[in-house]
């Protein structure tokens, strides 16, 4: 047999080879923490990253299996504060990213989803310019708050997503 060390870096040499057809991208890598400390990866066979790299050890590889996958789904669960309502809008058209015609579907909170819990919202912090994928009602709301997915519920946020998966 095969000492163990040797059958590790096998794998890890062949996980290349393999897929997903779903994947989940996250503004923040506490939002990734949340789902894959609650197994929604394993549970739901998706890859779970962050915009700007997280996780390191793993960004590169499982990013480039995405890519070459023409059926890849994608749901983008973020933040409602400028960067995050925006993540959508450059995964659709970051050429470094995927190609044309992926599905990509938001389910992150916006300013329309943030009027139940007003009591949550914080202060926005830097000033707030233009930018794709906003509209100017949400460039309005966002220059004056902002508002984190940390304040749902985790199971909730959980809950949200799996629903958003399991119909498409």
């Amino acid at each position: 047999p095969q000492p163990v060390k040797q059958k590790a870096a096998q794998l890890e040499s062949d996980v290349g080879d393999y897929s997903f057809d779903r994947a989940v991208i996250c503004d923040q890598a506490r939002t990734v923490d949340l789902l894959l400390a609650n197994n929604f990866h394993f549970e739901n066979n998706c890859a779970i990253l962050t915009l700007d790299g997280y996780p390191s050890h793993a960004f590169k590889t499982v990013k480039a299996m995405l890519q070459r996958n023409p059926r890849l789904r994608v749901w983008v669960l973020h933040d409602c504060t400028p960067a995050g309502c925006q993540v959508a809008y450059t995964l659709k058209n970051d050429p470094d990213w995927f190609p044309q015609g992926v599905q990509i579907i938001d389910v992150g909170l916006r300013p329309q989803h943030a009027p139940p819990l007003k009591k949550l919202w914080e202060p926005s912090t830097p000033p707030v310019k233009g930018g794709p994928g906003l509209t100017s009602s949400e460039l309005s709301w966002l220059g004056k708050y902002q508002l984190a997915l940390a304040a749902i519920r985790p199971e909730q946020v959980i809950k949200r997503l799996f629903r958003s998966m399991s119909s498409v």
